[in-house]
């Protein structure tokens, strides 16, 4: 399949890297300007909605998303386009099976998992979350069908026109003085506006399920994998900020939940920028890789994979860590300093982990959810165990705590039982030689902040930081040739993307 090729998967992993950027920056003005109009209290509670209706959307895709990329790019990498079809169709039937039953569950659970300080019925709570979290749900499976096809223009042309949409409704909300029901109203169109453009897009696109029955082999992977991946999915979701982010709004309150949670989507947003398109492109890209010729297919998109996630990793933890402060003040105002000090650990933790990416797709596309499921427990063990100790007792900061010691437990084991279960390689030499270039780099930004006092001094280290990275990675031989090769490539193909190469001496 062509949208396999190596040059289509670069194409892809730009497009999507273009539209993360454009949409982390509509998100970001959304947030701004919605928590300087709301204050922290009512932030707080409007972000504590949102993520409600985020547990809502992973409980409805509950592994589907995942599933789908991997068993549609699996049969297309095998030439059966109808298989992929069908197991489209197959997709949509379990999604509106899980509709069911997360609707039974929110109605049972909405009187134990109210905001703090809520003013409203708990049935305005409930039409919030389920009309802005079942649509979301729905714009994913269709995108994710989509990645499966190698089409990774549907979930980015969704994303920027909703993107674009919030951010002009937005400004005329925080200008007219509206208050926090009028966001959320906004928070629920949205998500509708994310599921019909998904629907028209993938249509428009071509891509159509087919009611036909799967092959039974097929459908019996298919269960188990997906099985697992519920399992998965759902102690992935506990063990990702969500007990931290309960408890702080039974015990802390609204501030403390809004802190949080700015930090949290500030570090996942600059996360996405850097590494979106690669991630996008990576299980669709070693499912059909793995649908070829097994292992030995797959393991070279691993040692690669995991030097590009390395790279960007120390990047987004130098530069995230030296500009929170900064960022902060300037986007939220004083009166949510305290996110700075969170800002900075959550930064620092996210790069250093950010290649768990690429081992959890090598899982995933060797059918090892199981594995999966074992390791994700012991996080959610890890996590669930800290949180009830440490944030009842130290608020914020012991959320904070708890969620770095429980992704260090993570990180380290799954980098473990992946290669002891696959057998696969990684270049160490080559990640040992980033992390030297890392090192200095961040040496050099140290000592400008020792010499030099000021509010802006933290950019100019983060500028400093970022290129000497760049410049001794290259010096220390950090890349391989296919590396240059491969920027010399897209420099030619985009203009732009050449000057910047040259400008850093790179060409």
């Amino acid at each position: 399949m062509k949208a396999f090729d190596r040059g289509a998967l670069v194409r892809s992993a730009l497009i999507v890297t273009r539209a993360t950027g454009i949409t982390y920056l509509a998100g970001l003005i959304i947030s701004t300007v919605t928590a300087r109009s709301l204050g922290p209290e009512d932030f707080g509670r409007y972000s504590y909605v949102v993520w409600l209706s985020g547990v809502v959307v992973i409980c409805c895709t509950n592994g589907l998303t995942t599933t789908g990329i991997k068993f549609i790019a699996e049969c297309l990498g095998r030439e059966d386009a109808l298989s992929a079809a069908r197991v489209y169709h197959l997709l949509r039937r379990y999604f509106l099976i899980s509709v069911v039953v997360v609707l039974a569950g929110l109605l049972v659970a909405l009187p134990f998992v109210e905001p703090a300080g809520w003013r409203g019925s708990l049935l305005l709570l409930a039409v919030v979350v389920l009309l802005s979290g079942l649509p979301k749900g729905l714009y994913l499976l269709h995108s994710s069908v989509g990645k499966g096809y190698g089409n990774f223009s549907v979930e980015a042309n969704t994303t920027n026109l909703s993107g674009v949409l919030g951010v002009m409704a937005t400004l005329v909300l925080a200008a007219t003085g509206q208050p926090l029901e009028v966001y959320l109203l906004l928070f629920v169109l949205l998500g509708f506006c994310h599921a019909v453009l998904a629907l028209w897009l993938i249509r428009r696109a071509g891509i159509r399920a087919s009611s036909g029955l799967v092959e039974p082999a097929m459908v019996g992977r298919l269960n188990v994998h997906l099985a697992w991946t519920m399992v998965l999915v759902l102690l992935a979701m506990v063990s990702n900020r969500t007990v931290e982010t309960y408890l702080l709004n039974r015990t802390a309150g609204a501030e403390a939940v809004g802190y949080f949670i700015i930090a949290a989507t500030l570090v996942r947003g600059g996360a996405d920028m850097l590494v979106s398109g690669l991630t996008a492109v990576l299980l669709p890209a070693m499912a059909h890789s793995y649908g070829q010729g097994g292992h030995e297919r797959v393991n070279p998109i691993l040692a690669n994979s995991v030097r590009y996630f390395s790279f960007f990793g120390l990047l987004l933890a130098g530069v995230g860590f030296l500009c929170s402060d900064l960022v902060v003040g300037l986007m939220y105002g004083p009166k949510y300093a305290a996110v700075g000090g969170v800002l900075k650990v959550m930064m620092l933790m996210a790069g250093l982990t950010l290649s768990e990416g690429a081992f959890n797709a090598v899982l995933i596309t060797t059918d090892n959810q199981r594995l999966r499921v074992v390791l994700t427990t012991l996080a959610v063990a890890v996590a669930v165990g800290l949180a009830f100790a440490l944030v009842p007792r130290f608020g914020l900061a012991g959320a904070v705590a708890g969620h770095v010691a429980s992704r260090v437990v993570m990180f380290a084991t799954v980098v473990v039982i992946t290669l002891r279960t696959t057998g696969m390689r990684l270049p160490w030499g080559l990640l040992g030689r980033q992390f030297a270039a890392a090192g200095v780099a961040a040496a050099c930004a140290a000592t400008m902040i020792a010499l030099v006092h000021g509010a802006w001094m933290g950019l100019a280290a983060a500028i400093v930081y970022a290129l000497v990275l760049l410049v001794c990675s290259m010096a220390f031989k950090a890349w391989r040739e296919q590396d240059l090769a491969m920027l010399g490539t897209l420099a030619q193909r985009y203009p732009r993307i050449g000057m910047a190469l040259a400008w850093a001496g790179l060409r």
